[in-house]
C-alpha cells in the first residue's frame, strides 16, 4: 500500500446501518399498528378512525421491512 491510497475501515457500511434502522423502524411500526388495530377491538371500543390508522399503519411498516433488504424488494 502506497502513502496515497485511502484506507478500508472495518466500519459498517453506510447503507447497512439505514437498512437495518428502516428494518427496525417498520417492524416497530408494525407492531404498534396492531396493536392500535386488535387492543380496541378486544376491549369493545373499536372506531373506525382508529381502525384507519393502524391499516395505514401495518401498511408502511410492511413497505419499510419489505425494502430495507439490498435484495429486490418484495
Amino acid at each position: 500500500m502506497s502513502a496515497r491510497e485511502p484506507q478500508r475501515s472495518a466500519a459498517v457500511p453506510k447503507r447497512m446501518v439505514s437498512n437495518e434502522r428502516q428494518l427496525r423502524v417498520g417492524i416497530a411500526l408494525l407492531v404498534a399498528a396492531g396493536a392500535l388495530l386488535f387492543v380496541p377491538a378486544a376491549l369493545g371500543a373499536f372506531t373506525q378512525a382508529s381502525a384507519a390508522v393502524a391499516v395505514l399503519g401495518l401498511a408502511g411498516g410492511a413497505l419499510l421491512v419489505g425494502t430495507a433488504g439490498d435484495e429486490r424488494p418484495v
